[in-house]
């Protein structure tokens, strides 16, 4: 009984099957491999990018302290703490009180830090001018390429910000700054014109040389053209990307759009859509012209089943 129960009990209702596993797997396009193999790449270049910035970010600092530190030795004699030197670089006098134009030694001056000994003195005064001017810029500089490292970081943007302008005019700026410091060091390190005076403590030299300076400013504005080379060709890699995507999601919007006769089907525009054959796109039997034709040969014609009836009697 219960085997004829089991053959006479009606079937239970199987799900249907599910539509990813019936439709077949398609390999990827070619769209779809440049898109991806474009995703990487510029996750490539923005990591490269960002590294530049942070090789700029830290040359700047070094330029900065080779040329403050430098200046120490020239305002003072004593190495003291930056912002100090800053503020008596830039509110100093120039006059030298005692010696005039004419002292050799800072000793006969009656403040060390009023510098304006001899021949000297127009080094002094046009150093003066540029430094101010590329130790503001300097820091403009560190603002953007900390701007720029989180620009090429993915995800983040720092809005639509002329970077590689910027960044084009603060080297500018820089190559300045490197001008100035070497100006400075080269005055104070030459003859007997107050620097070496003020740059000789105990013997010892407290500044580097004007030439370590000048190596680490050139250095400085190396990084920020390398940095800014790279940033170019980063946008330049991402709007061919950006394209690329673009052209992947209008060929999976617009595959493939027949009418009844199998014919392409215009858009809304009234051009013809371009019929993709790396796409597979479900037909069904009987409406496309090839399937017609081979429905037509599997099933026999009208006239071959009166034949077949009229020879069977």
């Amino acid at each position: 009984v219960s085997v004829l129960y089991w053959r006479t009990a009606p079937a239970r209702s199987l799900p249907a099957p599910s539509t990813q596993s019936r439709m077949p797997h398609r390999p990827p396009t070619r769209e779809q491999v440049e898109a991806e193999a474009g995703d990487s790449k510029l996750r490539h270049r923005g990591a490269i990018c960002g590294a530049s910035c942070v090789a700029a970010f830290v040359c700047v600092i070094v330029a900065l302290a080779t040329n403050i530190g430098t200046v120490d030795t020239v305002v003072n004699g004593v190495p003291v703490h930056a912002s100090v030197t800053l503020w008596k670089i830039c509110t100093r006098s120039t006059k030298c009180e005692s010696g005039g134009s004419a002292c050799t030694t800072h000793e006969n001056c009656a403040d060390p830090g009023d510098f304006n000994c001899g021949a000297e003195a127009e080094h002094y005064h046009g150093a003066r001018a540029l430094l101010i001017v590329a130790l503001i810029t300097t820091a403009a500089l560190i603002v953007v390429c900390a701007c720029d490292a989180l620009r090429c970081t993915p995800h983040v943007v720092c809005g639509s910000f002329p970077i590689r302008k910027v960044i084009a005019l603060v080297c500018g700026f820089a190559f300045l700054m490197s001008f100035s410091g070497f100006a400075v060091t080269l005055a104070a390190w030459h003859g007997d014109h107050c620097g070496p005076a003020a740059a000789d403590i105990d013997g010892a030299k407290v500044g580097p040389s004007p030439f370590v300076a000048l190596v680490a400013s050139v250095a400085c504005i190396a990084a920020g053209l390398c940095s800014l080379l790279l940033r170019t060709r980063l946008e330049k890699a991402e709007a061919r990307q950006r394209e690329v995507r673009a052209a992947e999601a209008a060929g999976r919007r617009d595959v493939v759009q027949l009418d009844y006769l199998g014919n392409v089907r215009p858009d809304n525009r009234g051009e013809s859509i371009q019929v993709r054959r790396d796409e597979e796109t479900p037909v069904t039997p009987g409406r496309h012209p090839q399937h017609r034709a081979s429905a037509q040969r599997d099933e026999p014609t009208r006239s071959e089943a009166y034949r077949e009836k009229d020879l069977d009697g």
